[in-house]
């Protein structure tokens, strides 16, 4: 958006925008009837919580914690 001339140069506009939307979380941790159900998401969201929230679903699917490690390539020709 270009400033009016009227604008000073070091006049700048801050937008904002707020949208509330509900956030849901499982009631239950999916050991019992072995559904396990992740926190909703929202377009805030960012990659490390997602990857909390994928770690937190393998322990309790599992029952241990997900190591993820560099694998080495392999050379096919």
């Amino acid at each position: 958006m270009i400033p009016p001339r009227e604008f000073s140069v070091f006049t700048f506009q801050l937008f904002r925008f707020v949208e509330i939307k509900p956030m849901y979380t499982p009631t239950a941790d999916g050991r019992a009837d072995n559904i396990f159900i992740t926190r909703s998401y929202d377009a805030s969201s960012h990659f490390e919580t997602v990857v909390e929230d994928v770690q937190d679903v393998w322990r309790r699917v599992m029952g241990k914690d997900l190591v993820l490690k560099k694998r080495e390539v392999e050379n096919v020709q």
